[in-house]
């Protein structure tokens, strides 16, 4: 078998594989499989694959490598927000300092919501003032 076809088999393996442990839940393709810290799908790699060397591969760059069949210049998310989805129309390509961003813009968010909730449900009674 010539090499270019080696690499196309092995491709479709892989991305069979990706979506056996995938759920398609409205746009989303959500990861039914590991997630690391529970933030980011990953998979058990057995070989290189595109420079990959590890054991343990984010599958959002794998699907990147896949469908763009390219290295990512950064950290692949989805741009959906949903931690789980693979989806590779919702991947896109971060530097660090985006990244860095996001979650900073994420954690302020999340806990102005929470302050909030907090001052709904606090109650204060005449012992207490």
């Amino acid at each position: 078998m010539h090499a270019c076809f080696e690499n196309d088999m092995r491709d479709l393996l892989l991305m069979a594989r990706i979506m056996d442990k995938v759920e398609t839940v409205g746009d989303c393709w959500e990861w039914q499989g590991h997630m690391c810290s529970g933030k980011s799908p990953v998979i058990h790699m057995s070989q290189d694959f595109y420079g990959l060397k590890t054991t343990m591969a984010r599958v959002r760059t794998l699907v990147y490598v896949l469908t763009h069949q390219r290295k990512a210049k950064g950290m692949v998310t989805a741009g959906c927000g949903n931690l789980r989805c693979v989806n590779p129309d919702h991947l896109k390509v971060m530097t660090k300092a985006n990244m860095t961003k996001m979650w900073c813009k994420q954690s302020i968010s999340k806990s102005l919501k929470i302050t909030t909730q907090k001052r709904k449900t606090a109650k204060l009674n005449a012992d207490q003032a």
